[in-house]
């Protein structure tokens, strides 16, 4: 009986290492899934919103009279790149969404510059080479940050716009998100308008 015993358990032994070696051949043999491999990796210019398509942006070759225009704004807009928890001991990086909403449903808005700063005051990018028309209820948006190379907290925006009738002031705002293990959050920052010219007047900022 024990020699039986011990001829069934190598048996099983055998079954057993002959399965191991054919999952793992088929896991070999499988192909990869391409989505595992894919991460979504957004080149940091401008889109649409409601439209994925090159060539969708109305560029102005000959740009507006801003000395004549009902209303011109420029717009401060902080962004963080990434932020400290737990004093200095960890950093998150951050993925911002610059988006900016033509909210008239009946007048174009003209974004005349979007410019990227340091928190040292310094410019790092202007991402408009000739400014972009924005027909009613049209939005753009860009990709900021989102890997270990951050530029850090203190990082802004000043956006140049502004109408040639008169319209509301479209809604600027960066949308912040990120996450490490398991831990995730969102928040949103707000525009602020620290200059504003009606018909080439600039208007004091009490008076904003």
């Amino acid at each position: 009986m024990i020699d039986i015993s011990k001829k069934g358990i190598l048996l099983v032994s055998c079954l057993i290492s002959m399965l191991f070696v054919v999952s793992c051949n088929k896991n070999q043999n499988k192909k990869p899934n391409v989505s595992d491999s894919i991460k979504w990796n957004p080149q940091q210019e401008f889109h649409l919103i409601d439209k994925e398509q090159n060539d969708s942006l109305k560029y102005l070759d000959n740009p507006i009279a801003l000395d004549s225009v009902p209303i011109r704004q420029l717009v401060y807009l902080a962004v963080n790149t990434d932020i400290f928890i737990r004093r200095n001991e960890m950093r998150i990086a951050l993925t911002n969404t610059l988006c900016i909403r033509n909210v008239n449903v009946d007048a174009a808005i003209v974004v005349n510059k979007v410019e990227y700063y340091d928190a040292e005051g310094i410019k790092l990018v202007d991402y408009l080479k000739k400014p972009v028309e924005l027909a009613p209820l049209q939005s753009i948006w860009l990709i900021v940050g989102g890997d270990k190379s951050g530029d850090g907290t203190g990082v802004n925006f000043i956006i140049d716009w502004a109408a040639e009738a008169p319209a509301h002031q479209p809604i600027i705002e960066s949308l912040m998100a990120g996450s490490s293990y398991q831990l995730g959050f969102s928040y949103k920052s707000e525009s602020v308008v620290v200059k504003q010219w009606r018909y080439g007047v600039e208007t004091p900022i009490a008076e904003l």
